[in-house]
């Protein structure tokens, strides 16, 4: 670049359309991936693409209809044709790069099998034919507790309690045969057309112990408003204290009709969830009880060591707020009294009495992360701009436009109207990983060396909805928004 180029100055180039197409097609190629392992595109014949037609067979099994698709697997209503017995068959195909996913699979379908609770969605049968993996589970028709709350609103105190006792009860069953599910959430908890909750959807649950302590099926990310926050960072211990977090989390979402933490994309969701508490459901709902929110901040304590110790002991206290009785485990002294809390339930006959206990230790102030988080953006910021001066910079020919400011240099990628900016990243070394005394380290974050062998461009910001959709012609996102990063991605 010419030093006599002011610091901020643009050098426009012309459009070589030709040049660019290598850098699009690459795009393209990546992004149709990630838009077939999200299902995006569409059915046909009534089929997903690459699933199974109706009235086609499996194991025994015929074909209704195409009921949805996750990550790795679809799910179909089915039809056992010598029992005569509807199910919900969640079909899996093989990862070549997995191979031993198979036997793992049925290994930890055979302990779930033997999980057995009118609570929890029954499996019925697990296999393997050419290559697919399945499940038949129980067919449970009534809907699922997020589109009725969407349907209908915000539960009463009372019908929500006997929602969380039983689900409660159920995963009682699920953790003592020592499986976590990992992904609870009101959209995973079906009801029966007589209004019997029953928890689904294991496409996350894992064992908590021994050599199959693994994801069986999908990815390793639940749904951020309900995870626990070591779920979120990828700990290698999640233990049955994600679950009774989640369970908090759905506790609120069903009094308040809201999700914890409703915001604009994935990513200010995931940042909230890290870094603060679950809000007071009494802003939304001001005449439920303090016992209430006593019961979902003790659930969903971001430090697990906090929480519940056990899903039996969070059902003890639905108990007693139904009986009203006084708390056993959890405290109404940490919620505080700022909030009118006189009106309750109908079904509470009067005021619930609870005995104030001490308030919970301090926890650590976040400013501390904050700050960390802004000297590692200043170094890096400084290595990068130091190390862009030392090293000739070659401009791609793809780039439509290029400059230099005082973050280092910086490209322009056009696609019809739409465009990104991406920033230079030199080759060198850096360390990646956690030192062994880190509180809450996992096993595989060994501290260690990474060297980048070449200098690589990388977008400045999270791929705008504007974008994505000028490279692949559609938009998968959940939070609709032109400026917005697009989420609902994922990349196989």
């Amino acid at each position: 670049m010419d030093a006599r180029e002011s610091e901020d100055e643009e050098t426009a180039r012309p459009d070589p359309v030709a040049d660019q197409q290598p850098a699009v097609q690459e795009i393209l190629a990546a992004l149709r991936r990630s838009a077939a392992a999200v299902g995006g595109a569409p059915a046909e014949n009534g089929a997903p693409p690459g699933g199974l037609r109706p009235d086609s067979f499996i194991a025994g099994y015929r074909i209704v209809r195409h009921l949805g698709r996750g990550g790795m697997a679809d799910v179909y209503e089915a039809l056992h044709v010598s029992l005569k017995r509807r199910v919900a068959l969640k079909v899996m195909r093989e990862d070549p790069d997995r191979p031993d996913l198979g036997a793992r699979f049925l290994r930890e379908a055979r302990s779930m099998i033997q999980v057995r609770h009118p609570n929890i969605t029954a499996i019925l049968d697990a296999g393997q034919v050419d290559g697919l993996l399945y499940l038949a589970l129980e067919f449970v028709d009534g809907g699922d507790v997020a589109a009725a709350v969407k349907r209908q609103g915000r539960l009463p105190l009372d019908e929500a309690l006997r929602l969380m006792c039983a689900c409660a009860e159920g995963m009682i069953a699920l953790h003592a045969a020592g499986l976590v599910h990992r992904d609870l959430k009101p959209a995973n908890i079906f009801l029966t057309r007589d209004g019997l909750p029953k928890i689904g959807d294991f496409g996350l649950a894992r064992q908590v112990s021994g050599g199959d302590r693994m994801t069986v099926t999908g990815a390793s990310w639940g749904t951020p408003s309900f995870m626990a926050p070591e779920q979120i960072v990828g700990a290698a211990d999640v233990d049955h204290r994600a679950d009774i977090y989640a369970l908090g989390a759905t506790f609120y979402a069903v009094l308040t009709g809201r999700e914890p933490f409703s915001e604009a994309t994935a990513y200010l969701v995931t940042f909230k969830a890290m870094t603060e508490e679950v809000p007071d459901p009494r802003l939304i709902v001001p005449e439920l009880p303090s016992a209430v929110v006593a019961v979902i901040r003790m659930a969903t304590n971001r430090d697990r060591d906090r929480r519940y110790t056990g899903m039996r002991a969070l059902l003890e206290d639905l108990q007693r707020i139904t009986n009203q009785q006084r708390l056993l485990h959890a405290s109404d002294a940490s919620v505080g009294r700022t909030v009118q809390t006189t009106a309750v339930a109908p079904t509470v006959r009067s005021p619930i009495r609870i005995a104030p206990l001490p308030a919970p230790a301090r926890r650590i102030m976040p400013w501390r992360s904050v700050m960390l988080m802004v000297a590692l953006s200043i170094g890096l910021g400084w290595w990068l701009l130091s190390a862009s001066t030392a090293t000739p910079i070659t401009i791609p020919g793809w780039a439509h436009e290029h400059g230099r400011d005082a973050a280092g240099p910086w490209v322009r990628l056009v696609v019809g109207e739409a465009s990104t900016r991406l920033r230079y990243c030199p080759p060198g070394t850096f360390r990646m990983g956690s030192p062994p005394d880190e509180v809450q380290r996992a096993a595989d974050e060994v501290l260690h060396t990474v060297q980048l062998s070449r200098a690589f461009w990388i977008q400045e910001t999270e791929c705008s909805q504007t974008f994505f959709t000028a490279v692949t012609g559609r938009n998968p996102s959940r939070f609709r928004g032109d400026d917005l990063p697009v989420e609902q991605v994922t990349l196989v």
